[in-house]
């Protein structure tokens, strides 16, 4: 009797599964009592998941797919998607105050804005298929999520679990370069990724001890990266990569993992993946027993029998030789600074492509036989400098190939086609004595680009010149009055007193911003001091703007970003006052730089409101001057705003001392050109030397950088009560300068009758 019953109930669940599987891809219309019991149910057939839903995740799903007719399975989805938004956008957790210390969590800088469907009633027309939605992309015949891209985007607090309810369908997951987003030790929601087949969580706080075995669970993975996470201090467990044959790509970078010992610091099921083409592990330690660093050797390289691309910098190989075999397919390998030993014959007996070798331990002679499979398609690279016991220079074949860069110490390149030559090669610091690691990105990821030259716009920029009209920056000038944008968000013409930077020939990478529509019409506004009449000129022209990195744009009437920190789907300010989303951003290297400074420090640039400044730390992601090298951020003062107080006494200069009247609207007035001189990058000299203290103060420790920050704003201080004071009638000026003459001699009085009476009590 027991055993008919088991089976009955048995039999009775399967056909429960059954339905709910079938109902998934049945369209149905959704009340708010249907979808609530659909996501109740999903809770109790999955243990993992909490046994109450997510509150502002299930009002969000309700609000915006009540009434419609979908599957079952977006519900699902839609349900999972609004669980990951409110679960890690400006969310808390352990690592946060670690990150942040007292500055706060950011927001998602591209965001979904699901709040704002949590908390009304109904939703848009548009807003409901988070197939729209940022990073989300989805199948076309039944519009289930097959990819998640949240790279760098901000994210914070705890991966939900629920994304397990995309299972069926998501293939790609990729939240890497978030740093404070956490997952914690509990990974059985990835039995429900049956279709994943990238994963990506590099530079997260995803956390586990080591390499967990659920990674197993993911069969038909090809691509992961774990890269500098909380992935780490545990063992990098065999059982993690058993059955899944597919994998192709591994990145466990700057991790630790420990109890190794001999070969079994790279397990046999890594070793064994038979379609394993890149595997990376630059800088990654393995420890003892006593978290003593453990030497390795290579000769598990040996059994990696599909390798392409193999990087292991850092990684310590002291006195460790090349193993017997390399794998033929082999084309890629670096092992910079590993302190490998012994001849490299070994190299030559493969066709390598690619190779850093830099920094090592190898001797003998090179290998005149050694040949590299370069062509006009597929250039090759060597890097051999900081091997001081080899002997000889380069085979004279290596100057008959393709190559990107060939580099290697003096000796090595005594008569032949060195492309640099030892420390020029940048692979190490200065003093020689540390590699820099890695020498270049993999193979599959472009090189970063350049740092950028200054604060600028690019030649092509355009402004509104109030005679004019459009005209590219590089035909600005000194006196030029163009359209700029005020405290109250209007629009005026302002003369242009200064270049912060000047050249035409210098070149520089530009971030080339794309806004959503091609044309925006504005209108100018009248004050006192502008002109009288009322224009309508077209704005934005081609849509594109083209400034450095570290430029400051408007976002939103008076808030100010760096360019480089903007993204695809932010809003920035345009010169009609209205919001308009970025498309696309890349960059792009052109020729002339140029940064006009008006009064109100801003000006209009293809129909975008910008700044005339920018941060001062090249690298900087925040408006707000920051001291102790980033780590402390002064909340009230932005670069912004520490660009007007600045350029104070010199727009004084400008506007009383080189001529005979006020800037005005009648007459263009250049006499400010004679106090321009510039550096020969282009760079004016009334801003060269001031940035450079400036960075100077801001990276000093916080006590020191504090005080003397505070001191330089408040002496400036003082110039911008003074300007604001000559901007006033003259009638004002007089009284308030007779006061303050007053009030001094009626202290020089007083005090002198007091000291005479001193004297007199005295006597």
């Amino acid at each position: 009797m027991t055993t008919h019953r088991s089976l009955f109930l048995a039999s009775s669940l399967s056909l429960l599964l059954l339905s709910i599987l079938a109902s998934g891809s049945t369209a149905q219309t959704w009340t708010s009592e249907s979808i609530r019991n659909r996501l109740l149910q999903k809770h109790a057939m999955l243990d993992f998941l909490p046994s109450s839903l997510n509150s502002n995740a299930a009002t969000a799903t309700i609000s915006l797919l009540r009434s419609r007719t979908l599957s079952a399975s977006r519900v699902d989805q839609t349900y999972a998607l609004a669980c990951l938004y409110f679960d890690t956008n400006k969310v808390n957790n352990k690592y946060a105050d670690y990150y942040y210390y007292e500055d706060e969590i950011p927001e998602w800088t591209v965001s979904w804005n699901l709040e704002d469907v949590a908390s009304s009633s109904s939703s848009s027309s548009s807003s409901w298929n988070y197939c729209n939605w940022y990073g989300v992309t989805c199948n076309e015949d039944n519009n289930l999520v097959t990819g998640l891209d949240l790279k760098d985007n901000d994210l914070s607090g705890q991966v939900p679990p629920e994304l397990a309810l995309l299972g069926e369908s998501l293939q790609i997951l990729n939240v890497g370069d978030n740093v404070i987003l956490y997952a914690s030790n509990d990974y059985r929601w990835f039995a429900s990724l049956t279709e994943l087949t990238e994963l990506w969580f590099g530079y997260t706080c995803w956390e586990a001890e080591g390499v967990p075995s659920d990674l197993s669970l993911l069969t038909k993975l090809e691509k992961f990266d774990c890269a500098f996470s909380y992935w780490t201090k545990g063992p990098l467990r065999g059982e993690a990569f058993d059955g899944l044959q597919n994998l192709k790509y591994i990145d466990i970078s700057k991790n630790e993992y420990d109890h190794a010992v001999g070969n079994r610091s790279v397990p046999p099921q890594l070793r064994a993946l038979p379609n394993l083409i890149q595997l990376y592990m630059v800088e990654t330690t393995f420890t003892n027993a006593r978290n003593q660093v453990k030497d390795l050797n290579l000769r598990w390289v040996e059994e990696l029998s599909s390798i392409v691309e193999l990087w292991i910098d850092g990684v310590q190989l002291h006195h460790s030789p090349l193993p017997n075999s390399l794998p033929s397919s082999l084309k890629s390998l670096s092992v910079q600074g590993c302190g490998l030993t012994g001849s490299l014959e070994k190299l030559a007996t493969i066709d390598l492509n690619r190779a850093w070798l830099s920094g090592n331990l190898f001797s003998g002679p090179i290998p005149t036989n050694w040949e590299f499979d370069c062509s006009d398609d597929s250039p090759c690279l060597l890097f051999l400098e900081g091997n001081t016991d080899l002997t000889g220079s380069f085979p004279i074949q290596f100057c008959e190939s393709y190559w990107e860069v060939l580099g290697g110490d003096a000796e090595q390149c005594n008569g032949s086609c060195c492309s640099c030559v030892g420390l020029d090669c940048g692979n190490f610091e200065e003093s020689g004595a540390y590699p820099i690691f890695p020498t270049l990105p993999p193979v599959t990821t472009p090189p970063p680009p350049p740092a950028p030259v200054g604060f600028c716009f690019s030649s092509d920029t355009k402004v509104q010149h109030r005679e004019k009209g459009s005209i590219r920056m590089d035909q600005l000038q000194i006196g030029d009055y163009v359209m700029t944008n005020n405290n109250n968000n209007a629009n005026q013409y302002e003369p242009i007193y200064s270049f912060g930077h000047f050249h035409h020939d210098t070149e520089a990478d530009f971030l080339q911003i794309q806004t959503t529509t091609t044309t925006t019409t504005t209108t100018t506004t009248t004050t006192t001091t502008t002109t009288t009449t009322t224009t309508t000129t077209t704005q934005n022209e081609n849509g594109v703007l083209e400034l450095t990195p570290n430029h400051l744009l408007f976002t939103a009437p008076g808030k100010t970003v760096p360019a480089s920190a903007l993204s695809v789907g932010d809003d920035v300010l345009l010169a009609s006052g209205k919001l308009e989303s970025i498309t696309s951003i890349r960059t792009v290297t052109k020729q002339g730089i140029y940064a006009p400074y008006t009064p109100s420090g801003t000006i209009i640039t293809n129909g975008i409101v910008s700044s005339s400044f920018a941060t001062i730390e090249t690298d900087s992601k925040s408006s707000y001057v920051s001291l102790n090298k980033g780590q402390y951020t002064l909340p009230l003062l932005t670069y912004h705003r520490l660009g007007l107080i600045y350029e104070s006494p010199h727009r004084m200069l400008c506007r009383h001392l080189t001529t005979t009247s006020r800037w005005n609207n009648n007459n263009n007035n250049n006499n400010c050109a004679s106090l321009e001189t510039y550096n020969s990058e282009g760079m004016s000299h009334w801003v060269e030397g001031p940035s450079r203290a400036y960075q100077w103060v801001l990276q000093q420790n916080v006590v020191v950088g504090g005080i003397l920050l505070i001191g330089i704003v408040g002496l400036w201080a003082v110039f911008v009560i003074l300007e604001w004071m000559l901007l006033l009638h003259p009638i004002i000026i007089i009284i308030t300068v007779g006061g303050a003459l007053w009030l001094f001699f009626f202290w020089r009085r007083q005090t002198y009758y007091y000291c005479r009476i001193q004297n007199k009590t005295a006597a």
